[in-house]
């Protein structure tokens, strides 16, 4: 009984991850590479959406709650990333700072190539658009499904079981409590595991 409700929860996850995959692949074919700001959503859409569908195939491919426990870990590692990277840009926009001077600044880093956008959006409208349009409630939304299958894979590992899950749909999106040291232990093991594997790389 136990193994069809993680059966169950595990495609109704499934089902929401693919949504929201689709909602962004339609975002991003309507950016525009002339505009530098939304040539970096464009990036950050990429590098989401590759997250996803990573996450996708682990747990297409994966019945060990363990194993796709470590890899939504990482998926969470990856939002919270993503999402400290989209709070800075929205941060300097509010400073003023205009579209073209946040993107040199990601092109230096390497996170951001090079474009001839000359023709730029109001910063108000330019705002609204890259953050609460679309990047907050996708990354909260992503932050909690990660979260929801870390926890439900979490109960159905018998040596884990002793550790309670709690998570929240804004980094850090998860956190744990445990009496058991023997368990914590683990499951710290299990977590460093998972964020060896990530790194966020946005390519040119």
């Amino acid at each position: 009984m136990e193994t069809n409700n993680f059966s169950s929860e595990l495609r109704s996850i499934r089902i929401e991850l693919e949504a929201i995959k689709s909602q962004i692949e339609l975002t991003s074919s309507g950016l525009r590479d002339t505009f530098e700001t939304e040539l970096l959503q464009k990036k950050l859409n990429s590098e989401i959406l590759r997250s996803i569908t990573n996450l996708l195939t682990s747990i297409q491919e994966h019945k060990e709650p363990s194993t796709i426990f470590q890899k939504a870990m990482g998926f969470l590692n990856e939002m919270e990333q993503i999402e400290f990277i989209s709070r800075n840009v929205m941060e300097a926009l509010k400073r003023g700072e205009s579209p073209s001077t946040i993107s040199k600044r990601y092109q230096e880093l390497g996170i951001l190539e090079p474009t001839s956008a000359d023709n730029q959006p109001e910063f108000k409208e330019e705002l609204t658009k890259f953050w609460f349009n679309l990047n907050y409630k996708t990354l909260k939304s992503l932050g909690t499904l990660g979260a929801r299958l870390a926890s439900k894979c979490l109960k159905s590992i018998p040596e884990l079981t002793k550790i309670k899950a709690h998570f929240s749909p804004l980094p850090p999106f998860i956190s744990f409590s445990c009496e058991m040291q023997d368990s914590i232990d683990g499951l710290l093991e299990m977590v460093q595991d998972s964020i060896k594997e990530t790194n966020i790389i946005l390519e040119k």
